[in-house]
C-alpha cells in the first residue's frame, strides 16, 4: 500500500508540475501579447505626436511671417458662420457617401449590414489615412476591423480593393476633366505648377493600372503573395507551413467576392456616382470657406479645379497628412483667390478637412475597441439578387 501511495503522490506531483508549466507558458504568452499591444499603442502615440509637431511647426512658420495670433483670432471670429457650416456639412456628407458605398458592397456579400456600421468603419479609415505616410493606413485598418467583426478576410479584401479602384478611377477622370476644361486658366495664372499636376495625374493613373492587374489576374495575385510569404519565411518572420494554403483559400474567396460585386453593373454605377459626389463635396470646401470671408468674385469651377490640382500635387508626399505639402499647395493654388486671407483660409480648410478626420475617426476607433462589435457574418446572398 505504501508503494502505491508513493506512486500516486508522484503522479499527482507530476500533474501539478505539468499544470504549473502550462500555466507559466500561458502567462508568458499573455505577457508577450500584452507587450506587443503596448508597443503598437506606443507606436501609434509616437506617430500621432510627430504628426502634430510637424503641423505645429508648419503653422508657426506660416503665421509668424504673415500675421499675428491676435489678428488671426479677430479675423476668424468675423467669418460668416453659415458658410463655415456649409463647409463642415460638405465634409460630413462626403464621409457619408463613402460609407454608403461600403455598405452597398458589404450588403452584396452579407445580409443586414447597417449604414452606421459602415460609417464607423469609414471613419476608422479616415483616422489612419490622416496619421500614416501616403495615407496608406486607412485600408489595412478597415480590413482589420471588418475581419475582426466576422467577415471573411477574402471578402473584406475584395470590398476594400474594388472600392479603392472605383475611387481612383473617379478621381483620375475628375482630374482629367478639370485639366482639359480649366487648363488655359491655370497656365495663365500658375504656369509653373501645371507640370507638377501632370506628374501627379500620371502617378494616380499608374496606381489604377497596377490595381486592376492585381485584382483581375488570380495567377498574378497568387504568384505575388506566394513570393511574399516565401520571403517572409526566409527572413524568419513567418514560420507556419499552412500559411500558403490559407492564403490561397482566402484568395479564392477574394476573387469570387470581387466578381460578385464587379458583375453587378447597377451597383457599380451607383458607386461611381457616389464617389463623384464624395469628391465634389470635398473639393468645394475651399469655395465655402472663401464665401465665409465675405468674398464672392471668384468663379466657383476655377476654385473647384484648383482644389483638384492641389490634391494631385500633395497627395504623394510621404508624410502623415502630407504635412507641409498640403498647406503649401493650398497657398500656391489659392493665393490668387484669397489674396491676404490665404493663410487664415488655409488654417480653416486644414482643420475641417484634416483635423476633423483625426477627431471623429478617433471617436469611432474608441467605440470599436471598447465596445465589442456584433459579429456580422451572414449567409451569402445569391449572385442573382
Amino acid at each position: 500500500m505504501t508503494f502505491l501511495e508513493d506512486a500516486e503522490k508522484d503522479n499527482i506531483n507530476k500533474n501539478d508540475a505539468e499544470k504549473d508549466s502550462v500555466n507559466k507558458d500561458n502567462a508568458e504568452k499573455d505577457n508577450g501579447v500584452k507587450d506587443k499591444v503596448k508597443k503598437r499603442s506606443w507606436g501609434k502615440i509616437i506617430l500621432a505626436v510627430i504628426t502634430l509637431v510637424i503641423m505645429g511647426v508648419v503653422f508657426y512658420a506660416f503665421f509668424t511671417d504673415i500675421t499675428t495670433p491676435g489678428k488671426l483670432v479677430e479675423l476668424l471670429e468675423s467669418l460668416q458662420p453659415w458658410w463655415i457650416a456649409a463647409a463642415v456639412a460638405a465634409v460630413f456628407l462626403s464621409w457619408m457617401a463613402e460609407a454608403k458605398i461600403l455598405q452597398m458592397f458589404i450588403n452584396r456579400l452579407y445580409r443586414h449590414s447597417s449604414f452606421l456600421y459602415s460609417f464607423r468603419i469609414t471613419m476608422i479609415g479616415q483616422l489612419y489615412n490622416a496619421i500614416t505616410p501616403f495615407s496608406t493606413g486607412g485600408q489595412p485598418a478597415q480590413f482589420y476591423h471588418l475581419a475582426k467583426d466576422g467577415h471573411d478576410a477574402g471578402d473584406a479584401a475584395s470590398v476594400q480593393a474594388l472600392r479603392f479602384i472605383i475611387y481612383q478611377i473617379t478621381l483620375v477622370t475628375y482630374c482629367l476633366i478639370m485639366l482639359i476644361w480649366r487648363l488655359a486658366f491655370f497656365r495663365e495664372h500658375l504656369s509653373g505648377l501645371v507640370w507638377l499636376t501632370l506628374i501627379g495625374f500620371i502617378a494616380h493613373a499608374a496606381v489604377i493600372v497596377g490595381l486592376i492587374l492585381f485584382t483581375k489576374s488570380p495567377r498574378l495575385t497568387g504568384a505575388i503573395l506566394r513570393k511574399c510569404v516565401a520571403f517572409l519565411r526566409k527572413i524568419r518572420l513567418v514560420r507556419r507551413d499552412d500559411l500558403v494554403d490559407k492564403i490561397e483559400k482566402q484568395l479564392e474567396v477574394f476573387h469570387d467576392s470581387l466578381n460578385l460585386i464587379d458583375n453587378n453593373l447597377k451597383l457599380k454605377v451607383r458607386a461611381y456616382v457616389l464617389s463623384a459626389v464624395q469628391l465634389t463635396l470635398l473639393f468645394t470646401v475651399p469655395y465655402f470657406i472663401y464665401r465665409s470671408f465675405g468674398l464672392n468674385e471668384a468663379f466657383p469651377p476655377d476654385m473647384l479645379a484648383a482644389m483638384v490640382l492641389a490634391n494631385l500635387v500633395y497627395s504623394f508626399v510621404p508624410l502623415p497628412g502630407a504635412a507641409g505639402a498640403a498647406e503649401g499647395s493650398f497657398v500656391l493654388f489659392f493665393n490668387m483667390f484669397f489674396k491676404s486671407f490665404t493663410v487664415p483660409a488655409m488654417l480653416v480648410w486644414r482643420i475641417i478637412t484634416y483635423y476633423f478626420c483625426i477627431i471623429f475617426g478617433g471617436i469611432a476607433l474608441f467605440f470599436s475597441t471598447h465596445k465589442r462589435p456584433v459579429r456580422r457574418r451572414g449567409r451569402r446572398k445569391a449572385a442573382d439578387h
